[in-house]
This record gives C-alpha cells, sequence and structure tokens, in this order.
C-alpha cells in the first residue's frame, strides 16, 4: 500500500483517499517517499524558513547540555545517543552529588548525560504513584 504525503498538514494518509487531503481539501497528496534528492530539495526552504522565524544561530556558541536522568537510566540514556547521533563518549567521572558522561562530536556542544547520587525528589515521587 503506497502512502501519500500532504505537503501543507503533513499528515501521511493511505492511497485509499481519492488523491486529496481530507484535512486541506484542495490540497493534492503526494507520494510519501524520503530520498535524499527529496531532503537535498527541503534545504533550502528550510534554511529560509529558519531566517525568516529569526532562528538563525539562535545557539550560537552554546557551550554545554545538560540532560539529568534517573540513575538507573542514565547507562541507557547514553547508549541511546551513542547508537542515534554522532557523539562519543569523552569521559565521565563522579563527585560527592552526581555521575556525569561527558558526550561531543567536533563542532558540537558538550552533552553531559548526568544522574544525582542520592535523589532527593524519589521520596516525594513514591508519594503520587
Amino acid at each position: 500500500m503506497k502512502k501519500l504525503i500532504c505537503l501543507k498538514c503533513k499528515q501521511v494518509h493511505s492511497d485509499k483517499l481519492d488523491k486529496k487531503c481530507p484535512e486541506f481539501k484542495g490540497s493534492d497528496l503526494h507520494e510519501f517517499k524520503n530520498s535524499d534528492k527529496y531532503l537535498r530539495n527541503k534545504i533550502t526552504l528550510v534554511l529560509e524558513d529558519r531566517k525568516r522565524l529569526g532562528l538563525q544561530g539562535l545557539v550560537g556558541g552554546l557551550n554545554c547540555i545538560v540532560i539529568n536522568t534517573e540513575a538507573d537510566k542514565q547507562k541507557a540514556t547514553v547508549e541511546e545517543f551513542l547508537k542515534y547521533t554522532a557523539l562519543e563518549v569523552m569521559e565521565a567521572f563522579e563527585d560527592s552529588d552526581f555521575r556525569t558522561v561527558v558526550m561531543k562530536t567536533e563542532g558540537s556542544a558538550y552533552f553531559l548525560i548526568r544522574s544525582r547520587k542520592n535523589n532527593i525528589i524519589l521520596p516525594i515521587n513514591m508519594l503520587y504513584r
């Protein structure tokens, strides 16, 4: 079964429709196929949208991103970043309060994946489960 996409609402529909978007009645549906050619053609539009919306350079000079996880989910979080991004583990360390894994790739900000050793919020969370 082919998948069709509406370029206005960005929804994917089945090919059983009459080739018109149910949401935007006048909008034609196009066969949905992600390809390098399609994505390259969209780059210009995305860059223009970013400039028009004032998003260009929004995070310029960003040094690091801190992601706090629960202690039992920290390893899985790091593994997921390794699997789905180009980030690599640069170092790991712990102090009296946190365990931290530092990840980075060339040209990126540092990603600090942290977990608190003594979760001060956990007892409160357990009350509401």
